[in-house]
């Protein structure tokens, strides 16, 4: 009669409604909760963004020379050369009047460097102006420095067997036009090509990572006396100083592997490029729902170029900018941080095909009332940026029906789990 009595209390228990919780499911299986599954085509907008990291602000320097596909120069200034040393005698500073063994030393990452055969360094002069006037103060422009890799701007050049290229490299440089640059006050500007037989991809620590390069020399034929070291240094432009930070070293691209039009989606390479990918998910969904699963389909579209079936990192980033900033390629910099909240993606240039992305994370925030002011969008970068010049391309929503962006999401009717 207990064991009936029992029975009859269960069985009448799940016969209840309870409003108060989605605990019941477990002990009454006609209440579980319904999920429904659902693909909708919510892009909006879908576009490429070049220039990541900005001119400047790159941790590492890329010196690449792939044949006629890549080729990659970085520049460092040295605005700031002493003109005097101290010889330690009781007359105080001496003005400097000839130097001896000058060089320049730069750090290497030599587990992301890749080199098979001897590599030739050059370094060349391509400072553009000197003095002090109004336009050499406030100059920030570049670009006239690309034409400046000439033989007669050669200031020095070293060829190493691959052995000899460790986690750091001395380039020598040439007494006569170094001693000029300091009698004159002139500035130093250093641009560095390389070149090889074989492919060469060597990555420079920057200004930026913490060990950026230096110039070194005695400041006399004896040298007993100790070496002087001049760390980088921009001073332009004057007026702003962040600026000139970023102008401490920075990389040119020459040439980078061709990228597809406006058409497509791309991910990576040199420049470094960023796609950004605004969405409109149906309130029903963010509002009056739990999203258990959201999954982003992309069709990739295979690029054939270097490297094309290695493996490359692509990190979705949720955008925190709010809804007043309409610059796309200023939302594409306000993310949050590679691995926070989603999972990375491994895919090669050369793959095709539907590739998914979980994004359930983003659904989630944006469900929240603090995020009814922030976009709803999304940024897909390559890791690391600027020092790979492989990229992964997918089709956007210009595309025909069956190839562009879609979601797939998981959801069911909002309930509070827990026991009632």
């Amino acid at each position: 009669m207990v064991l009936a009595f029992i029975a009859a209390a269960v069985i009448g228990a799940c016969t209840e409604d309870f409003q108060g919780g989605a605990a019941c499911p477990a002990l009454c299986p006609e209440q579980n909760v319904t999920v429904f599954d659902t693909v909708v085509d919510p892009v909006v907008v879908d576009t490429t963004i070049s220039g990541f990291p900005t001119h400047g602000t790159e941790q590492e320097l890329l010196l690449a020379r792939r044949g006629d596909t890549v080729d990659t120069r970085p520049v460092i200034r040295f605005d700031s050369l002493p003109i005097y040393y101290n010889p330690g005698a009781s007359t105080g500073d001496t003005v400097i009047q000839v130097i001896d063994s000058p060089y320049v030393k730069l750090r290497i990452n030599k587990p992301a460097s890749r080199f098979t055969e001897p590599v030739t360094f050059e370094v060349f002069d391509v400072d553009t102006t000197t003095g002090d006037s109004a336009f050499a103060a406030q100059d920030t422009s570049t670009a006239i420095e690309k034409l400046l890799f000439r033989p007669d701007r050669l200031m020095g050049s070293i060829t190493f067997d691959t052995a000899q290229i460790t986690d750091s490299i001395r380039i020598p440089l040439d007494s006569l036009k170094l001693l000029d640059k300091i009698v004159n006050q002139k500035r130093l500007r250093l641009g560095f090509r390389a070149t090889s037989t074989g492919p060469v991809h060597i990555r420079i620590i920057a200004y930026e990572g913490g060990e950026p390069g230096l110039v070194r020399f005695f400041p006399s034929a004896d040298t007993a006396f100790r070496a002087l070291t001049v760390f980088p240094r921009s001073v332009v432009p004057r007026s702003q100083p962040t600026l000139a930070a970023d102008l401490t070293d920075y990389v040119h691209v020459f040439q980078h592997p061709p990228v597809p039009d406006g058409t497509f989606l791309s991910v990576g390479g040199v420049p470094g490029r960023r796609t950004i990918i605004r969405f409109d998910i149906p309130s029903r969904i963010l509002d009056s729902s739990n999203v258990l699963r959201a999954t982003l389909e992309l069709t990739q579209r295979p690029v054939f170029s270097v490297d094309d079936t290695a493996k490359l990192t692509l990190y979705p980033l949720i955008v925190t900018a709010g809804t007043g900033i309409t610059d796309l390629g200023r939302s594409a910099f306000l993310t949050n941080a590679p691995n926070a909240g989603f999972d990375s993606v491994l895919l090669a240039p050369r793959d095709s095909g539907v590739k998914q992305i979980e994004i359930v994370n983003a659904l989630r925030a944006w469900g929240l009332p603090v995020s009814k002011s922030s976009q709803k969008a999304l940024v897909l970068r390559a890791g690391p940026e600027s020092v790979d010049p492989r990229f992964v391309s997918f089709f956007s929503s210009r595309a025909a029906a069956h190839l562009r962006p879609r979601l797939r999401i998981s959801y069911s009717p909002v309930r509070s789990f827990g026991i009632p």
